[in-house]
């Protein structure tokens, strides 16, 4: 009995490891001043209410690389999951998988350009397109 408690004991706190360093992956997104943000061209939207973040791009390239592709079983068990912010300061996360939209040969041709799709799990009719490419993060949700 003693060794059936050690080894549940043993599950649990590898469990729990496993979570925290999970946790710890999603860091890649942090508060940021507005003002100290470089704007690269004209700004067109002025929102009255927002909270400003800046992207750690290597860090989400780095966990969304692991994401499974699309329509395979794996991106129905195991897709990666991401946290996104939205304009009043809360995140959203969601289910993402590899979602390539250009022909094999024209990306094995640039496969420094990476595109994915994902929905949100606590809203259903969320659904979200991202692509990272050598200029940066780019999403439509």
């Amino acid at each position: 009995m003693q060794k059936v408690s050690y080894f549940l004991l043993l599950v649990f706190v590898a469990f729990t490891i496993n979570a925290m360093e999970i946790k710890a992956e999603n860091n890649y997104w942090t508060e940021a001043a507005s003002e100290k943000i470089e704007v690269k061209g004209e700004r067109y939207i002025l929102p009255t209410h927002h909270q400003t973040y800046q992207l750690d791009v290597v860090e989400l390239k780095n966990l969304l690389s692991h994401a499974p592709m699309e329509f395979t079983p794996e991106a129905k068990s195991n897709p990666i999951l991401i946290e996104i912010p939205f304009p009043d300061g809360t995140f959203q996360e969601f289910a993402m998988v590899e979602s390539p939209v250009m022909a094999q040969g024209l990306g094995d041709k640039y496969p420094s350009i990476k595109t994915y799709a994902g929905r949100s799990l606590s809203d259903g009719t969320a659904h979200i397109r991202l692509d990272i490419t050598p200029k940066g993060f780019h999403a439509m949700i």
